[in-house]
């Protein structure tokens, strides 16, 4: 990753490319990991992050993470 944030640095477009795509997978799994753990406020802020730049699962899973904090506070 060291030689991907030096060349994004230089403004090579697909070291950024694959820096921004890393960040994407990493905020996906983490966010996956806090709503398997029922920690829906944790996991929509982590999923925001993929969100932003675009990503429909990301987009759909925060729908699924209201969803389900909306069945909590109604029960």
């Amino acid at each position: 990753m060291e030689w991907f944030s030096k060349a994004a640095e230089q403004g090579h477009p697909d070291a950024k490319k694959f820096l921004l795509e890393a960040e994407i997978r990493e905020s996906l799994a983490s966010g996956d990991l806090a709503m398997n753990c029922k920690h829906y406020t944790l996991a929509i802020q982590l999923y925001k992050k993929a969100a932003e730049n675009g990503n429909a699962e990301a987009e759909y899973k925060i729908g699924v993470c209201y969803y389900r904090l909306k069945d909590i506070y109604e029960a």
